[in-house]
């Protein structure tokens, strides 16, 4: 591994991990490395679901393979940069983006796999992210300080180990002036990329995110995480909701 301090982009997926890689890769020639997992565990898990749905490994899998040999285990110094989403939007992305895996047909009516994404996503998976992964492999327990959520960021720091921690929601002027200030680079500039709504699933994707409307036991228990609650604000976490909630003649069983 490079002898520069290395950036390790370390994110759930959907979050707009994509568009802070091309960023910093503009701006430095530090090492770089993206990955989601770190827990070995995990790895192997996303490693195998990938082969049996006879698609190729993720290569933030054998990333994150390398890097927990050669960075986590070694302790050695390292600038991270994570982000948070609201959670129902981003398991709607991140089903997407596994179609194949969550989806026993892909070109099924939008009913279809709206059931399938209510009954086949694993829902909790960002609510336990930043405890399993962040706090298990790097010792920061982003929930044990306050978060202002009109500042859209905070730093933390434990060790050899300096953590940058974005909304995704923010605008890209104040999350690249973040990322400015935690890396000393002048000259970044943070543009979005890698969206959904942009990829050969648009058409889909976009008529899946108008018609999800959810029930309101399914709306309530995501919105009512830690996570939200941590990086929302009341009136944020209101407007989620008054978004995703079914009316009475727009009903999905959750």
């Amino acid at each position: 591994m490079d002898s520069a301090k290395p950036i390790l982009i370390y994110q759930m997926g959907k979050v707009g991990s994509r568009s802070v890689v091309q960023a910093l890769e503009s701006a430095t020639d530090r090492p770089i490395f993206h990955i989601h997992q770190l827990v070995p565990d995990t790895l192997d898990l996303v490693a195998r679901q990938s082969e049996r749905a006879g698609d190729p490994v993720p290569p933030h899998i054998e990333a994150g393979r390398r890097v927990r040999e050669e960075l986590i285990d070694t302790e050695r110094p390292v600038d991270v940069v994570t982000m948070v989403r609201e959670p129902i939007a981003r398991n709607i992305s991140a089903f997407f983006q596994n179609l194949s895996i969550f989806a026993r047909d892909p070109d099924a009516p939008i009913a279809s796999l709206i059931a399938s994404f209510l009954a086949g996503y694993p829902h909790n998976q960002p609510g336990k992210w930043f405890q399993n992964e962040i706090e298990r492999n790097l010792g920061i327990d982003v929930y044990a300080e306050p978060f202002d959520p009109e500042q859209g960021w905070r730093v933390y720091e434990r060790g050899p180990v300096r953590l940058l921690l974005m909304r995704c929601e923010s605008p890209d002027a104040v999350k690249s002036q973040a990322m400015r200030g935690f890396f000393g680079l002048s000259d970044l500039e943070l543009k979005r990329v890698n969206q959904s709504s942009k990829k050969n699933y648009r058409e889909r994707y976009t008529e899946f995110v108008k018609a999800a409307r959810f029930q309101p036991d399914f709306v309530d228990r995501m919105l009512g995480t830690r996570l939200t609650t941590h990086f929302y604000t009341p009136d944020e976490i209101a407007g989620f909701r008054r978004k995703w909630l079914a009316s009475e003649s727009n009903s999905v069983p959750a």
